[in-house]
């Protein structure tokens, strides 16, 4: 399989240039290009986009260059959040684990595993202090019924396991827009 390097050496040998001409229009070190070149290291961030631009081709050239696409393994990553109601924190973990094993192999895996992930975060955080003001709100003292707060409850784990399930019956039927899930605060970028 080729690397992202292998394909920037081939893009600067199609367009004539030299090692050292591609980093001095890139604007990055001789030797940082070389490393990418041989695998040692793979761009990104600013270095991926200055040799996108020096090499007049488009980020996702580069950015999604040896990835395969798998909805599949998509649909797997969306759905593996129900392993929450079966292991505890499961709906973190295990999206976690496919996320860190899979997200430089599967094209779009990062992007989704990152939004699944920080999702979950907040709906966890989200649930369990909808638990506290559930217990808080059936307070003998304060007379409201226990059923308001556990209404709360199963809204809140309703939402986080019927959301992964609708993004992911949209992958598998072929939708070219991108699963969204929403979140306060970016945790994982």
């Amino acid at each position: 399989m080729t690397t992202i390097g292998n394909h920037v050496a081939f893009l600067r040998k199609q367009k004539g240039l030299t090692q050292e001409a591609l980093s001095e229009q890139a604007g990055i070190n001789l030797r940082t290009l070389q490393r990418i070149e041989t695998g040692e290291t793979e761009p990104r961030g600013s270095t991926l986009h200055l040799l996108c631009q020096a090499l007049q081709v488009p980020i996702e050239e580069l950015a999604d260059y040896g990835k395969t696409e798998d909805r599949s393994q998509l649909i797997y990553l969306h759905l593996s959040v129900l392993s929450g109601i079966f292991i505890p924190m499961g709906q973190i973990l295990l999206p976690l684990i496919l996320w860190i094993t899979q997200k430089n192999k599967i094209k779009d895996f990062y992007t989704q595993g990152a939004n699944i992930i920080n999702f979950q975060l907040w709906c966890t955080i989200l649930l369990f202090g909808s638990m506290v003001l559930s217990l808080v709100l059936t307070m003998p003292e304060l007379l409201i019924n226990v059923k308001l707060g556990f209404g709360i409850l199963v809204c809140w784990c309703v939402v986080c396991v019927i959301w992964p399930i609708i993004n992911a019956i949209r992958i598998r039927s072929g939708a070219r827009i991108k699963p969204f899930y929403p979140w306060i605060i970016r945790i994982i970028k």
